[in-house]
């Protein structure tokens, strides 16, 4: 998930180097989730109908619920600060905040095993090697990044205090999502109707309009490109006329 990558997006917080670690680390994180083996409890869940959207309710619940949560983390660590409180420098600030969002998506992906509302997101992990391996790649790529990658990456090192921070913040990414399951899948669809109506009104006539626009324009283009072409075999043919009097003439 990269949902909060746009929260610490200035200039001295995420340069390009940390922006392609995160592209990197979102398609490493597919990968292991792409290569999860089917359980038998599959078998026993109801198949979805032929209408049935790509991502589900639930899948919208813990999309949304891990955005809100990691959301308040990086204000509250990038911004909070008082007497024994966070009291860093900020360029231990902005590392801070770097490293935990970064392990929060690597617990995340633990949380996204999960496509029900059941709390046992270990099951059938011993048997997905390639989800073990990929994992202990990031988590190594990103220890490496913090300890030697402080110029690269704009960072600096932090202090055991401050990886524990990183870390213990970071994990409460898993008791979250238990509090994201438990809430009702029709209240959280009730909410979201609710919420995402207005953006829907607008959003649909926008689409259109837009969609609109870009037929007239790859038509324009088209006659553009065809009204050249056109003139191009005209010229051809002229040349030629010209190179052959006797054509010319007749």
């Amino acid at each position: 998930m990269d949902q909060l990558d746009h929260v610490s997006s200035s200039p001295c917080h995420r340069t390009r180097e940390t922006q392609l670690t995160s592209h990197h680390r979102d398609s490493l994180a597919a990968l292991a989730l792409a290569t999860d083996p089917p359980t038998e409890e599959i078998l026993n869940r109801k198949p979805a109908g032929r209408k049935a959207p790509l991502i589900s309710i639930i899948m919208w619940k813990m999309i949304i619920g891990q955005a809100i949560f990691q959301l308040v983390v990086t204000l509250v660590l990038h911004f909070a600060r008082g007497p024994g409180f966070l009291n860093y420098p900020d360029d231990q600030r902005r590392s801070i905040v770097f490293n935990t969002f970064v392990w929060m998506q690597i617990f995340n992906e633990f949380n996204n095993r999960r496509l029900d509302n059941k709390f046992n997101i270990f099951t059938g992990l011993h048997r997905n090697w390639f989800f073990i391996i990929i994992n202990c790649i990031m988590v190594g790529c990103q220890v490496a990044i913090a300890f030697v990658g402080g110029r690269a990456f704009s960072i600096v090192r932090l202090d055991g205090p401050q990886w524990a921070i990183c870390i213990i913040v970071a994990a409460f990414c898993l008791p979250w999502a238990i509090c994201v399951r438990l809430f009702p899948d029709r209240w959280f669809e009730a909410i979201a109707k609710f919420v995402g109506k207005p953006v829907v009104l607008v959003y649909r006539p926008c689409s259109r309009a837009m969609s609109r626009l870009g037929q007239k324009m790859r038509r324009s283009k088209k006659s553009e490109q065809t009204n050249e072409a056109s003139e191009e075999v005209g010229e051809v043919d002229r040349s030629r006329d010209r190179q052959d009097p006797e054509k010319g003439h007749a």
